[in-house]
């Protein structure tokens, strides 16, 4: 999307979607809007191709939740910087952490593991790098 205007639409496998090189350059600065049937967060792929195309923001919808990133003017991140590469094991470090300690606190189930401790990477992570990500639970109708 740019402008609040939808520019295209591809439609791809569960877990995986081919974009024709010809589009790419219509990514930057542009509303990135995709789903994650897995119930994940973004990707190490999504957010190397949001840095990469310079794409302003990224939106990944689940069953569950909404997550987004914004770009904060230009992405602070070179993907890969030895520095990026740092932080980014070191947030994984915390994450596992964090959600151990939720599991053996019975706070969370061990087969929600994958899917929060990828949020708590991204948390870490963007958090370091001063760039917006946020989670949002999608309202349960009853």
């Amino acid at each position: 999307m740019k402008d609040g205007r939808q520019i295209r639409k591809f439609v791809g496998e569960s877990n995986f979607i081919n974009i024709p090189p010809q589009y790419l350059f219509e990514f930057k600065d542009a509303q990135l809007i995709h789903n994650h049937p897995s119930n994940n967060t973004f990707s190490i792929e999504d957010i190397r191709m949001a840095i990469f195309h310079n794409v302003k923001e990224m939106y990944v919808i689940t069953k569950d939740f909404s997550y987004s990133i914004k770009r904060p003017g230009i992405w602070p991140i070179d993907i890969e910087d030895r520095t990026t590469n740092i932080v980014l094991s070191k947030s994984k470090s915390i994450a596992n952490e964090v959600v151990d300690k939720m599991i053996s606190q019975f706070e969370i189930g061990v087969n929600d593991k994958e899917a929060i401790i990828f949020h708590y990477i991204w948390i870490f992570f963007f958090d370091y790098y001063k760039i917006d990500y946020e989670r949002k639970e999608h309202s349960k109708n009853i």
